[in-house]
């Protein structure tokens, strides 16, 4: 008899804890890249909404990144005047 995680009887405990243990690992880094794109962190948790996880990926991705912009600023010397 095959066994699957999802019965008529809910999903197994085993689908359950997986389900956790990949949104306590999707989260917290989805936040995290989130915020070092420049976006609001909050959008981390749009990562485990599957359609949706895909148009941010490629935002995040497409976007220009703090660091980036920070390259491009056009650098000033302060020198002191003598």
């Amino acid at each position: 008899m095959r066994r699957s995680l999802v019965s008529s009887r809910g999903p197994s405990p085993i689908a359950i804890a997986a389900t956790l243990l990949a949104a306590a690992v999707i989260i917290p880094t989805s936040r995290r890249i989130a915020k070092k794109a420049g976006y609001d962190s909050r959008l981390g948790y749009l990562m485990i909404v599957s359609p949706i996880n895909l148009v941010l990926l490629i935002r995040f991705a497409a976007a220009e990144w703090p660091i980036e912009r920070e390259l491009r600023r056009p650098k000033v010397s302060r020198s002191l005047p003598p």
